[in-house]
């Protein structure tokens, strides 16, 4: 079998640069306050919020911060890795093999190592276990699933509408205001 030194030329220079597509860790594109706390953009800020993610990489991908592209500093979060075609000549072999079909599409290759930021987009399952690490900020939406355990510490701010239940235990405090309307079971 024949390989042209083109060919392996070609290879040799496409796979290091599709190996390399990960986010720079120190570029920062501007920063803004919000709910009295400076937020920095940087590559993560791209696609920490899964609902922004498509707002944010059409907002900033594009934009020229501090002489480079943020889709240059930041080319996962931007979904711009180049993907790059497997050479269509396989690099000899020591004996002589037969190659399966190639694939329709070429592939991405895998990380050369874990990523330091979340994924982009959350998994389809959820986990198995809880986190240990807890959440710096709340969600933006609620769980449809209510916790097993109420909580130990009372809320400040009392319920918009009262539990579909009563209270299995009497309150240790009567309210401090009375009821509207007198109850129909007596006590």
């Amino acid at each position: 079998m024949f390989i042209s030194n083109k060919a392996l030329v070609l290879a040799l220079v496409a796979l290091p640069s599709a190996l390399a597509c990960v986010d720079s860790s120190t570029y920062t594109f501007g920063h803004y306050e919000f709910n009295g706390a400076t937020t920095i953009r940087d590559c993560a800020w791209i696609t920490v919020n899964f609902n922004k993610i498509e707002t944010r990489q059409d907002e900033w991908c594009g934009v020229e911060v501090g002489g480079s592209l943020v889709s240059d500093e930041c080319p996962v979060a931007c979904d711009a890795c180049p993907v790059t075609a497997a050479p269509s000549v396989p690099p000899p072999t020591a004996s002589p093999t037969v190659s399966a079909a190639p694939t329709a599409a070429p592939t991405r290759p895998p990380s050369p190592a874990p990523s330091p930021f979340p994924t982009a987009r959350p998994s389809s399952v959820p986990s198995e276990a809880p986190s240990d690490v807890l959440s710096t900020a709340p969600s933006d939406m609620p769980s449809d699933i209510p916790s097993f355990m109420p909580s130990d510490i009372p809320s400040k701010v009392p319920s918009e509408m009262p539990s579909d239940l009563p209270s299995f235990t009497p309150s240790d405090m009567p309210s401090d205001i009375p009821s509207f309307m007198p109850s129909d079971i007596p006590s």
